[in-house]
């Protein structure tokens, strides 16, 4: 099992990630919380910018306040936990940290135990 990461308030799951450009294979190692209530996975501006990744689609989302949301989609390959998700549809927006969405954790068994403080995200 891993340690959720004590540095948010409450402390969350948090997991590395490999987010690779398929185009050009230019890759960024980042750290996602892991969110249930997140639909997609998101990335910074700023990691999309490094990668040179190039829109794909746009989708209508709701933010933190309700409000509905145009954000551009991006396809990459994510690297979590060693399972790779080939073609993976990702969010990018102005943040400075990543969300791990449910169109990842689809791939994957989790289980949350909150009350000591550990997670395991494992590949069935």
């Amino acid at each position: 099992m891993l340690d959720y990461d004590p540095t948010f308030n409450p402390p969350a799951p948090v997991v590395r990630v490999r987010v690779q450009n398929p185009d050009n294979g230019a890759a960024a190692e980042i750290r996602a919380q892991v969110d249930t209530g997140s639909f997609m996975t998101v990335i910074p501006e700023s990691i999309a910018r490094e990668l040179k990744l190039e829109p794909y689609s746009r989708v209508v989302a709701g933010s933190v306040d309700r409000q509905a949301i145009q954000v551009s989609t991006f396809r990459v390959t994510l690297v979590v936990e060693g399972y790779v998700i080939l073609r993976a549809e990702i969010a990018v927006l102005d943040r400075d940290d990543a969300l791990l969405g449910r169109d990842a954790l689809q791939h994957f068994i989790l289980t949350l135990n909150g009350k000591e403080g550990k997670f395991d995200l494992v590949d069935p």
